[in-house]
């Protein structure tokens, strides 16, 4: 049975692999290198985003230490395609989304 660790929204887990994949894509964009690691790299921050929106924190259980055991992280949303997922994010959250992208360097 895996208990709950963390159900803080957004996940820091997930965000916080979000936040590398968006270093990484920025730093291809800004060096003028937009090509497939860049599309790479900033579709999976998108994806790792949303995904941080419904994710939780589990543990397996508590050492002889009393520390947890086996943090992992998982998301209520699965999936690769960007518009469904983008699709199961709450309404408000999405217009949240629009407005952060239209004020990012990508538009």
């Amino acid at each position: 049975m895996n208990n709950i660790f963390s159900t803080n929204i957004p996940n820091r887990e997930i965000m916080g692999k979000a936040i590398e994949f968006n270093d990484a894509a920025h730093a291809l964009y800004v060096r003028k290198h937009p090509g497939s690691p860049f599309i790479t790299c900033a579709s999976f921050s998108v994806e790792l985003y949303i995904k941080s929106l419904s994710a939780k924190t589990y543990y397996d259980g508590r050492d002889s230490f009393g520390n947890y055991k086996d943090l992992y992280s998982k998301s209520d949303i699965n999936g690769h395609r960007l518009t469904k997922l983008f699709e199961k994010v709450p309404e408000n959250l999405q217009n949240g989304l629009r407005l952060c992208y239209l004020d990012s360097d990508y538009t």
